[in-house]
């Protein structure tokens, strides 16, 4: 049997091993949370190289694809952020994904119809006054069959500005955020013609509403 001096200094070396456990332990986990740290780091920032590179991108297959990269290793970064207690509950994908680009690209393609509807109208109307200001022959006829095809375009459009009208709320992003950088890029002539339609649709509306206004 050990003497109460050898199981004191047993008791002693028991402690210090526990102690040195204890500290490998602190800096074992130091060392984890350090590689989760820069694994995050490295993560966030090849996701938003991905996106980069997708909003650059030409096709359609290629910015999926970019954003597919993108949107993986953000859920990884989720989880690292979660492991490591400093997730804020906020999503760490961006707003500017693919979906925000699609209909971005959606939005624009009904804003070109708009313009397209306003400026075959307009058409019509100035060709229309023309024709009814020369009183007769050849000339006038001829005015009058291209007010008709000015006319027939804007019907053909006419479904998609009123739907455009009703679906305001989906295009008021747009139309707050995109349609004047979009209208100052445009040549003087074309800023003219869509003037122009869209003065045209407000005096078709006035004559339609009061018909002996104009």
């Amino acid at each position: 049997m050990k003497t109460l001096e050898e199981l004191n200094s047993d008791e002693q070396n028991l402690k210090a091993q526990l102690d040195k456990i204890a500290d490998d332990k602190i800096k074992a986990a130091q060392e984890e949370k350090d590689q989760k740290l820069s694994l995050l780091g490295v993560l966030q920032t090849e996701a938003e190289g991905f996106r980069e590179q997708a909003s650059k991108a030409t096709s359609d297959a290629e910015k999926r694809s970019l954003y597919g990269y993108a949107t993986i290793n953000e859920r990884k970064i989720k989880e690292l952020q979660i492991e490591l207690g400093i997730y804020s509950g906020e999503s760490v994908v961006p707003e500017t994904d693919f979906v925000y680009e699609t209909k971005q690209a959606v939005l624009r393609k009904i804003n070109q119809m708009i313009i397209k509807a306003a400026i075959t109208l307009g058409g019509y109307f100035i060709t229309n006054s023309l024709a009814g200001a020369i009183d007769a022959g050849f000339f006038s006829a001829v005015l009058q069959q291209i007010s008709n095809l000015f006319f027939y375009g804007s019907a053909l459009f006419g479904g998609v500005w009123l739907c455009g009208m009703i679906l305001y709320w989906f295009v008021s992003d747009y139309i707050i955020n995109e349609l004047s950088d979009d209208f100052k890029g445009l040549t003087p002539f074309q800023k003219i013609l869509i003037l122009g339609g869209i003065f045209g649709i407000l005096l078709h509306f006035l004559n339609s509403v009061v018909p002996d206004a104009l």
